[in-house]
């Protein structure tokens, strides 16, 4: 019986190999110096389940994840094996060519990760072959009829998210100077997602507003644009995970919050006992990394933008590398972030922040509450958001007038009137809350002297 031993590479360094025959028991097989730094709490002595649980959530999404294990079940059994093709470690131990999150690199048994190559090595991918990519995308995620060409199957990007998307590298980092493929078993710099929903028209031009606008506040956020491409309305996403140096692409190690605290693929608020949320990241990035801060500013941003659609999947860490010595952790720039305003998506957080989902019911008291539970100083959070709340509203108004330069969009009227109801929303929460800080502010010129602590003492 041949051995189905998958190998995982943390930044070329050997981490862990699994046994992924779907008719055997899941075991560990050899674990190595990297292991630790394949998840940001991780140590020597991970269990199996956990990390199959981890590998689970560096599968693909929707109908992509479909796709992958129609093709396990088709590998294993060219290779005489039959049980559980399902299993996540079987279904990335039969692609192992495709391009996966992070610094991961996959290899069956004994091989080693192909040598990466120069990106003037990149093969160029004509305009005219654009289309033929987006409609193989389009058709690996299920989202249109027809089967894929063989390529398609062979080599790709493991990426999540329900939009189909695919991976590229932009020429000189300008996705407008054309677009190159590296082939398989290389690494990639932008993501291109298909984003063409009439029922949610100008998705594409707000993802890219709320992207530059998060940025020019001084959070760290992926470089966006929109574009239309082949016809076909488009976001395109810088990885965060990627970085050119020295004429090669540089994997960057990062895991999503699901994968960081072990909680499988469920990325949304389901109300369980113990239920992870920001309390858990807060107290991974306070052991591993920098502290809370970014964490509050990105919160206090998403809040006034009305981006509620922040699970456990849209919230990233970065794990340094193992060559780097001891191990630390920091927030991940922003990613697929929109806004829901003037959308029938307008419901408010996933994932409540001081106990509350509905943007309109967080203030003072909830911001105060939020960090009491994250173990975070309430009036350094209560700045954090106030500072963000003064600056949004303004990069908000520049990162439109920006847009308006450099986006193209099919559905630009949609675009203009959604941009308009989010800075009237930012706008008003941002003065809704700077006159509850008024108000603060005089009940403790009122009170007496010793009359106690303000509502966001800690």
């Amino acid at each position: 019986m041949q051995d189905m031993i998958l190998t995982v590479y943390i930044d070329g360094e050997f981490a862990v190999s699994v046994n992924a025959h779907p008719g055997q028991s899941k075991a560990v097989d050899g674990r190595g110096g990297a292991l630790p730094w394949m998840s940001s709490e991780w140590g020597h002595d991970v269990p199996m389940q956990v990390i199959s649980n981890w590998l689970q959530c560096a599968l693909p999404e929707n109908g992509a994840l479909a796709s992958w294990a129609a093709r396990s079940m088709l590998v294993a059994r060219q290779h005489g094996a039959a049980g559980d093709a399902m299993r996540p470690e079987t279904i990335i131990w039969a692609h192992p060519a495709h391009e996966y999150p992070g610094a991961i690199q996959v290899t069956r048994n004994d091989e080693l990760p192909p040598p990466a190559k120069p990106i003037s090595a990149y093969a160029s991918v004509p305009e005219a072959e654009m289309r033929g990519k987006l409609v193989d995308a389009m058709q690996v995620f299920g989202a249109i009829k027809g089967s894929p060409r063989r390529a398609a199957w062979e080599s790709g990007a493991s990426l999540s998210g329900v939009r189909p998307k695919m991976s590229l590298t932009a020429r000189n980092g300008d996705p407008d100077e054309g677009w190159l493929d590296g082939g398989p078993g290389q690494a990639s710099t932008w993501v291109v997602k298909v984003e063409d929903s009439r029922a949610n028209e100008g998705e594409a031009g707000i993802e890219s507003i709320c992207q530059a606008a998060l940025g020019l506040c001084g959070i760290p956020a992926a470089r966006t644009r929109s574009r239309v491409i082949a016809d076909f309305q488009c976001v395109l996403s810088e990885r965060s995970d990627r970085r050119v140096q020295d004429g090669f692409v540089k994997r960057i190690h990062q895991e999503e919050f699901r994968q960081a605290c072990d909680y499988g693929v469920m990325k949304h608020w389901m109300g369980a006992p113990n239920e992870p949320s920001y309390p858990r990241i807060h107290a991974i990035l306070r052991r591993r990394g920098r502290g809370g801060a970014g964490l509050t500013r990105f919160l206090a941003a998403s809040w006034l933008l009305g981006h509620g659609d922040l699970h456990r999947g849209n919230i990233g860490l970065t794990v340094s590398s193992p060559r780097d010595g001891e191990k630390s952790v920091d927030l991940a720039p922003a990613y697929d972030v929109s806004s829901a305003v003037g959308t029938d998506y307008d419901l408010g957080f996933v994932l409540p922040v001081g106990g509350q989902h509905a943007f309109d019911a967080i203030g003072i008291p909830e911001w105060a509450k939020h960090a009491q539970s994250c173990g975070e100083d309430g009036e350094e959070t209560l700045a954090h958001v106030a500072q963000i709340a003064d600056r949004l509203p303004d990069a908000l108004s520049q990162a439109v007038r920006m847009a308006k330069e450099a986006d193209e969009n099919r559905a630009q009227a949609a675009v203009d009137k959604r941009a308009d109801a989010m800075l009237l929303r930012a706008h008003a929460m941002a003065k809704a809350l700077a006159e509850q800080r008024h108000g603060q502010t005089e009940r403790m010129k009122e009170r007496p002297k010793g009359g106690g602590q303000s509502s966001c003492d800690p």
